[in-house]
């Protein structure tokens, strides 16, 4: 069983790694960001076609063929690995201070929103493909035998990760920094992600993925209603101190990572509790 998974951790961190890779030699070649510090906002840039087309077949190719190679030991290998490639890109741009000071007005927290739709719609593209290449692989004997969560489960387990994240992002999200808004994003989904599974546990972690997404879209719009700082470059409201491709990125590392931690303490709990097996019973002859 430690074999086992400690092949399963070796594969994900190796197709992380080419992820990564590819996704650093296609930032180079093509040039997104246009300049290295500078603005990554996909729409809000000053090649929003080229930039969505390259991070959109990096992302979903991917996730998909991380799925088709590792997918049979873990369903969230390939959006995970996928979400890693996608930090390369966030952290070759600038911060959001960069994007706020190149705009135009306070329609870009809008613009930020319809952009972090867009990327949501390429991880929705993403997670259907390794679904579709990971439901060759057997389920394993707990999900096969446990009765599947229902929607209303899911969008539960959601809410409770978005409403985590918002506390944790209010908390300690303080500065528009790239470092520390990726890290309090990934802190934030990480911890959302263990309480939504202790509380509306699920089998798939990629429900996790999308936490980020209410949190983003209600920092942009509170933070939208009123932008005080935008004409020096700094945000009032914490949960939009994140570009949507740092939120995304991140969002979907810590999230994917809660999942599977506290899916392993929750297997390791009910090991713990099983009765244990009968002694064989024998009659003398």
């Amino acid at each position: 069983m430690l074999l086992v998974a400690l092949r399963t951790r070796f594969m994900i961190a190796l197709a992380a790694g080419f992820c990564a890779a590819i996704c650093l030699l296609a930032s180079r070649a093509f040039g997104v960001p246009p300049v290295e510090g500078l603005d990554i906002s996909l729409l809000n840039g000053g090649q929003p076609i080229l930039s969505i087309l390259v991070i959109a077949v990096t992302f979903i190719g991917g996730a998909t063929l991380v799925s088709l190679a590792v997918g049979r030991w873990s369903h969230e290998a390939g959006l995970f690995a996928a979400a890693v490639g996608l930090a390369v890109f966030a952290v070759r741009g600038g911060s959001i201070s960069t994007t706020l000071r190149y705009s135009s007005g306070a329609g870009v927290y809008m613009l930020l929103a319809i952009e972090l739709v867009l990327m949501y719609a390429m991880v929705v593209a993403a997670i259907w493909l390794s679904h579709r290449w990971s439901k060759a692989a057997p389920l394993a004997q707990t999900e096969a035998n446990d009765e599947q969560p229902s929607r209303t489960h899911h969008l539960f387990a959601v809410g409770v990760q978005a409403v985590t994240m918002a506390i944790i992002m209010l908390a300690v999200g303080q500065s528009e920094s790239k470092k520390q808004a990726m890290a309090t994003v990934m802190l934030a989904a990480y911890a959302g992600s263990i309480a939504a599974h202790y509380t509306f546990p699920i089998l798939r972690g990629h429900w996790l993925a999308f936490g980020p997404l209410l949190v983003g879209i209600v920092g942009y719009f509170l933070e939208g209603s009123k932008p005080t700082l935008l004409p020096i470059g700094l945000v009032d409201q914490p949960m939009a101190i994140a570009l949507p491709i740092e939120l995304v990125s991140a969002g979907i590392i810590g999230g994917i990572l809660g999942h599977w931690m506290s899916q392993k303490w929750a297997d390791e709990a009910a090991g713990q509790t099983l009765p244990p097996l009968p002694a064989k019973i024998t009659t003398a002859p």
